[in-house]
């Protein structure tokens, strides 16, 4: 499968594969849950999917020993991969059961509270032809039930119109009119630094422990210091504009 995950100027291949990882693991664990001998009818339990989550991941350090230290990151494996098992399951990517255990769940659509609209569940993303590329795990929809949602994007990439007041105003357009590839700006909580043409560096506020943002960030962009990092995030620019409307509005932590 073919994510179609491109490399960010000056990235090196440690924290490409990095990147790439990070999203292959959502589509990887959907595999682990239908592995239950069942057809994925019963479920896997946690335990389960990170065990074999890891073991992927040791391969795949065969090339790049890096990838290790960015998913354990203090000898903590489990934790990096329990969070990224938890944002699946708090997107509705993946279905937690009475039991505890975790289920494939079908194809969907889900809302987020900015409005836009991602595909979730059993969903080829190469194979979506109504949808913006895939930032971190997820794409945002274009389709049927995203129509709203895709229009709402277009629209604001469009105008520029990524903040009000006079900050705002002064880089409303920003990164889609100009070559500046240095170019640092602060819309609202958000301070966003374009990387290339292609992504952004986000940096983001102490979210709430509770709040329903940090799995929605989590599964549209990619971390940067290590997979548990929430405070640094990469994103596709096309989803700049989202971004900066899921974090206007909700709860954060001071620093």
């Amino acid at each position: 499968m073919d994510l179609g995950i491109t490399r960010m100027q000056g990235e090196d291949d440690a924290r490409f594969v990095c990147r790439i990882s990070y999203s292959a693991l959502r589509f990887w664990m959907q595999a682990f849950c239908l592995d239950d001998g069942y057809g994925g009818s019963y479920g896997v339990s946690r335990s389960a999917i990170v065990r074999k989550s890891t073991l992927w991941l040791r391969q795949l350090s065969g090339l790049y020993p890096q990838v290790l230290d960015w998913y354990e990151h203090g000898d903590d494996m489990d934790e990096s991969l329990s969070g990224m098992l938890g944002t699946l399951a708090s997107a509705g990517d993946l279905v937690r059961t009475g039991d505890g255990l975790y289920r494939c769940a079908v194809s969907h659509d889900r809302v987020l509270t900015d409005g836009s609209v991602v595909a979730l569940g059993m969903t080829d993303p190469t194979d979506m032809e109504s949808a913006m590329p895939l930032s971190g795990m997820a794409c945002v929809s274009f389709g049927e039930s995203g129509a709203e949602s895709g229009q709402l994007v277009s629209d604001m990439l469009g105008s520029g119109r990524l903040g009000s007041g006079r900050a705002g105003r002064r880089h409303s357009r920003w990164p889609f009119d100009t070559d500046d590839l240095t170019l640092s700006t602060r819309v609202g909580s958000v301070r966003l630094t374009r990387r290339d043409d292609r992504h952004a560096a986000v940096r983001l506020p102490r979210l709430a422990p509770d709040s329903v943002l940090r799995w929605q960030i989590d599964l549209l962009t990619w971390p940067v210091a290590f997979a548990g990092d929430m405070r640094n995030r990469i994103v596709r620019v096309e989803y700049v504009p989202v971004v900066v409307r899921l974090v206007g509005g909700v709860r954060i932590e001071s620093d």
